[in-house]
Order: C-alpha cells, then structure tokens, then sequence
C-alpha cells in the first residue's frame, strides 16, 4: 500500500518531502509510493499511513470521519506538531478530540534549539524496535491520554512520541527531516516503523 503526506489544512511548512527522509524510509520499508498533497484524497483506502504535518486550520467533518475509519481499519495516523513558539496545536487538538483520542498537544517548548540526541525513555514496543536513539531540537509536550503509550521521552523528561489506539502524536518536525539524518541516530529506522509494525 502507499503512504500519504498531507500538505493542507493550512500546514506551515507544505511540500516537506523535498526533504526525503521520510519518503526514503517509507519507499525502504516496502511502501508502494508516498503521495503528498494539498488536496484531500476521496478515499484513504490505498494508504496505510497519513502524515498530518503542523495543521493549522480545522478539519471538516469529512475528513475526521475519514481518519476515524481509517484509523479503526488499521491504519496509521502520524501527527508531527512542533514547539509552542511557532506551531499553535488547536486544529491538531480538535482534530484528536473528535476521533475520540484523549491524547493533547500542549503548547510547549522545551530542550535546545540545536539537534539533540536523546536515549532516554524509548520503551520497548514495534514501533522503536531497532530504535536507540532520536535527534530532535525543540518540542512541545503531550498531555498524554489514558490507555496510550508514551514511547519516547526528550532531556526535559516531555513526550516526543506517544501512541494512542493507531494515532502516533511527534512534538517536534526534527524526528522527520534529514537533519535528523545527518547525525548517529535512529531517526529513519523510527520513520520505517511506522510503515511495518
């Protein structure tokens, strides 16, 4: 199946897959394709992972009940927020009360600005397997909901990746792009596993 980045919902940052991380690990664990648009798709059957990338305006009740089926079918629903200087997680917040998911976004930031590499708290499950360790700079947090998993935690001891039923919450762009790649680290094994656990 194929992978789906979506630009749109006024993302700050659109056409992100210029830088290929993301579409290396997913093509490098098995994925058919990685489409990005700005337009949302009529149907997200073809797709095993959305990646929903710094939103900032409101999803319409078609595409909550879009990624509520989709979610509920199996697939994976990846939303990358940043720190709370720049990046306002309303939209995101709204999006994840409306699917039912308990999980927030604070409006938050921590840690440094510069790439930082973290082994602390990444808890044994499919999705770090393989996992070490991940380069980020500055996050918000998550306040995280009940029956989900925090998988990795930053220096400040805040959630970088918390999963929820299928909806995987990243509090900082940095685990996505290539200057997370450009270190030691475990970013794009991280980013495969989304695609296969």
């Amino acid at each position: 199946s194929k992978v789906f980045w979506y630009d749109g919902n006024g993302t700050i940052q659109g056409q992100f897959l210029g830088d290929t991380l993301v579409e290396d690990a997913m093509l490098g664990a098995g994925a058919l394709a990685v489409d990005e648009s700005t337009t949302w798709p009529a149907s997200l059957t073809d797709y095993s992972v959305v990646f929903l990338f710094l939103t900032q305006s409101s999803y319409s009740v078609t595409q909550v009940a879009d990624l509520i089926s989709f979610t509920q079918g199996g697939g994976t629903l990846v939303m990358a927020a940043d720190h709370g200087n720049w990046f306002d997680p309303t939209a995101f917040n709204s999006l994840l009360t409306d699917m039912g998911v308990d999980s927030q976004f604070e409006r938050a930031q921590y840690d440094s600005s510069t790439m930082t590499l973290t082994t602390k708290n990444i808890v044994s499950h499919s999705l770090t397997t393989g996992v070490n360790e991940l380069v980020f700079n500055l996050s918000t947090g998550v306040v995280a909901g009940s029956g989900s998993i925090i998988l990795v935690e930053g220096l400040s001891s805040q959630a970088l990746a918390v999963l929820e039923d299928n909806v995987l919450l990243l509090t900082d762009i940095g685990i996505l792009t290539e200057d997370a790649n450009t270190v030691n680290s475990d970013n794009s094994i991280f980013i495969s596993n989304m695609y296969t656990w």
